[in-house]
């Protein structure tokens, strides 16, 4: 079975002469970023050869990206990285890919359904969990107050929802 690949950035367009690209990071996955990390972009593998800031976004430039002409073919295109290639997150913080998917239980055992998204929110992230059978959605804050337990290996999110 192949390696799960994580999304980590999207490629904006070709960033200055040099060959770089203008990247958006997903999220935490940014840390992913970092000098000689291998990205995946479709089914050409690179090294990353430098990272800085660029506007809102990073500027990455890859190995064997040499020119604008050839980074623009990046233009679009969302970066991967291999899980195994992420660095363990402190305790209690996780990475979106480990939360996407999981199925979000009440203390009391009702299943509120799956998240399929996060937003985030200068507060806090916000998951956006969908129940299969109404395609309902519900807005579950990603507080302590709220966020009781999440298990990554069973795929389960424990909440306590206020009332309403």
């Amino acid at each position: 079975m192949p390696e799960q690949r994580v999304i980590i950035a999207r490629v904006r367009r070709p960033w200055g002469v040099d060959g770089s690209v203008a990247v958006t990071p997903y999220s935490d996955e940014r840390v992913a970023l970092r000098p000689g990390a291998r990205v995946f972009a479709g089914s050409m593998t690179y090294t990353i050869e430098s990272v800085r800031r660029a506007g809102s976004g990073m500027a990455v430039k890859l190995t064997g990206m040499d020119t604008p002409e050839e980074a623009s073919k990046l233009r679009d295109t969302e970066l991967e990285a291999l899980a195994s290639d992420l660095p363990v997150p402190p305790a209690g913080v996780y990475y979106h890919y480990q939360i996407i998917g999981s199925e979000v239980v009440t203390l009391s055992g009702a299943r509120l359904g799956k998240v399929v998204d996060i937003i985030e929110t200068p507060a806090n992230d916000v998951y956006v969990v969908r129940e299969p059978q109404t395609n309902s959605e519900t807005l579950v804050p990603a507080t302590q107050d709220i966020i009781k337990g999440i298990d990554t290996v069973a795929g389960i999110v424990r909440v306590d929802m206020p009332a309403g």
